[in-house]
């Protein structure tokens, strides 16, 4: 199976927590049945109706297949019906979202909510109800939910973190070594780079969600940065028509940079 993406599998774990499959992120998930109760997803999907609060079904696993939607699901992507493993699962999930017109991998928001209503009935259609009359997540709990998955997805592929920007890692040096609360922070983004995500209009309530801790970490760093942006902009007065980054960063190359607080 290819590599899942952030923002699939953030889409992935926002439905698996509106059809109460969640449990802690677990494959306790793969193996639930409608109403809670558990099988054993290594034989297969268990095609049981089971009746619970009034309701009666055959939905199981992660994302609460009914038996004809998995046949067709898997007869769709060639797969063998029988394997109900946590990842035929997932592929099959992803495949039924595509089906209904949405990309897993663009960031979700609440047209693409109402797009999956159809598929799974506790998310919520554009007015914000089920599409089959039952118990429903809302809009804003189900994209803060992705928000927050989104911000813990692995990286997708494994890879590196991209590299930061020349002079980031002298300018954090500057400041107690590098490390405590500057560690990681984007240093071109607190000095005012608007195509820095920290400054970029919000796209959406998932978006958000996901900068809002960025933002907040920010925030507790801004006392030290203001004092350095006070001594650097002291010491660099005399040098007009270069932005304050463009001098900070001369700065920390300078013999002595080390001692810019003292």
């Amino acid at each position: 199976m290819a590599q899942i993406s952030a923002n699939e599998r953030a889409a992935l774990d926002m439905i698996r927590m509106a059809e109460g499959t969640w449990h802690g992120g677990g494959q306790k998930g793969y193996g639930t049945m409608f109403g809670g109760g558990q099988f054993d997803w290594s034989k297969g999907h268990p095609d049981r109706v089971v009746r619970s609060g009034g309701y009666a079904s055959a939905a199981a696993g992660a994302y609460q297949f009914m038996p004809d939607t998995w046949k067709g699901v898997t007869k769709q992507l060639g797969v063998s019906a029988s394997d109900f493993s946590p990842e035929a699962q997932d592929r099959a999930a992803l495949q039924l979202i595509r089906n209904r017109g949405v990309d897993p991998t663009k960031p979700m928001d609440t047209a693409m909510l109402a797009k999956l209503a159809p598929e799974w009935a506790s998310l919520p259609t554009a007015a914000g109800k089920s599409y089959y009359n039952q118990p429903v997540k809302g809009q804003k709990e189900l994209l803060s939910f992705y928000g927050q998955r989104l911000g813990a997805a692995p990286n997708p592929g494994n890879q590196a973190p991209a590299a930061a920007p020349a002079g980031g890692a002298a300018i954090a040096g500057v400041v107690g070594g590098g490390g405590g609360a500057l560690a990681g922070i984007d240093f071109a983004s607190l000095f005012g780079d608007s195509s820095s995500p920290v400054n970029r209009p919000v796209g959406s309530a998932a978006a958000a969600a996901v900068l809002q801790q960025q933002r907040q970490e920010i925030n507790s760093t801004a006392p030290m940065l203001n004092s350095v942006r006070r001594q650097a902009s002291t010491r660099m007065a005399g040098s007009p028509g270069r932005s304050f980054m463009q001098q900070l960063l001369e700065l920390t190359q300078r013999p002595g940079a080390g001692q810019l607080l003292a």
